[in-house]
């Protein structure tokens, strides 16, 4: 059985005679202007250092010497082995009673 959703107002006793309606608008406050925050520069010096290095790295990737694998959580390629064709019905007694 699906339960009702609670009331967001409980009410005890008779409703009010005269209903009061107030159109209250919030007052709104300009919100303040966000600074842009500078970008830092990065050193020249390191980023040929870094470039260099991935040049070194790609060439040695290139030429075969170093093989890229994946370590990858799941290894997709692997061959699943197919079940046994029969059961051994010792290993499972409440089957063997059944049957």
């Amino acid at each position: 059985m699906p339960t009702s959703r609670p009331r967001a107002k409980a009410r005890f006793g008779p409703p009010p005679s005269v209903v009061v309606v107030e159109n209250v608008t919030p007052e709104t406050k300009p919100a303040p202007a966000k600074t842009r925050r500078e970008k830092k520069k990065a050193d020249p010096k390191l980023v040929a250092a870094a470039r260099e290095l991935r040049d070194r790295w790609l060439e040695h990737v290139n030429a075969g010497e170093t093989l890229i694998e994946g370590a990858a959580k799941y290894d997709v390629s692997r061959v699943i082995a197919a079940p046994p064709a029969s059961i051994d019905r010792k290993a499972l007694p409440h089957a063997a009673r059944a049957a």
